[in-house]
């Protein structure tokens, strides 16, 4: 389990990444796979790897036909703009990691892949303030102790996520934290989307203030829950307990109400 969160509120911007070389080239300078191949590189040591003449690293034994070596802070982002834009059209797995591998390499990409088409299940938890013990608290008490630990926290340089406290909590839970660049909201592409959709959602039940949106989370987080993935043909909740919410609107006559289920 993965987990995205945001330190402010929904950007205005496009959720997309925009893959300028000049930031692949300083995130593959920071990513420990990456530097080490490139040293590898120089010591003469290294085969079907390749540096272009401005310094980006590629996977082939030239740069014709070679694969950008992405660095593991942009993973996410890579998979995001070939699965959920338009033009990737939500396709299945092996669909989306085929297209991916035409133009990219990272280890362990296919189940990165997996992992995020998958990877559906939506949480809120409305807090009152964003501090750091606050945050950390919520998540800890409402989400990790109902779901169990993520492998990876992937969150915008918000003070309270960059806290010592944050950073604690973080170590002590064996999970590893994976940070955003600074005032590049598009990185967290796929929690922005969701922030949206879910704010979109409770619009429709708020009253004329906006201030009793917190009401309506739970509400609207089931409703999202409950709804089947274009790629995957099955709902997040689906996902986490092994068969599809039963809903208050159906009937005795829905057929999910004769599959037997241990639940």
């Amino acid at each position: 389990m993965n987990a995205d969160c945001l330190s402010r509120h929904i950007a205005t911007v496009r959720p997309e990444v925009e893959l300028k070389r000049e930031v692949v080239l300083a995130e593959q300078r920071k990513d420990p796979y990456c530097t080490g191949k490139i040293g590898n590189i120089e010591a003469g040591q290294e085969l079907g790897i390749v540096l272009s003449d401005d310094g980006l690293l590629y996977q082939g034994e030239s740069m014709d036909g070679a694969r950008l070596v992405v660095p593991e802070k942009l993973t996410q982002p890579i998979i995001e703009r070939h699965y959920d834009k338009a033009f990737a059209g939500h396709q299945d797995i092996k669909r989306t990691r085929d297209l991916l591998k035409l133009r990219y390499y990272w280890p362990n990409m296919d189940r990165d892949v997996e992992k995020y088409v998958k990877d559906r299940y939506p949480d809120a938890v409305s807090i009152p303030r964003q501090d750091a013990p606050t945050v950390a608290r919520a998540l800890v008490t409402t989400v990790f102790s109902r779901l169990g630990c993520p492998e990876t926290i992937s969150s915008d340089k918000g003070a309270n996520f960059m806290s010592e406290l944050f950073q604690e909590m973080c170590k002590l839970l064996n999970v590893k934290r994976i940070n955003s660049t600074s005032f590049n909201p598009q990185m967290q592409g796929k929690v922005e989307k969701f922030h949206l959709a879910l704010n979109q959602t409770m619009s429709h039940y708020v009253n004329k203030y906006g201030n009793d949106w917190d009401d309506f989370v739970n509400y609207a987080l089931m409703a999202h829950r409950a709804v089947r993935h274009s790629a995957t043909r099955y709902s997040p909740f689906y996902f986490l307990c092994g068969r599809e919410m039963l809903l208050p609107t159906e009937d005795d006559l829905t057929a999910d109400k004769f599959v037997k289920t241990d639940y």
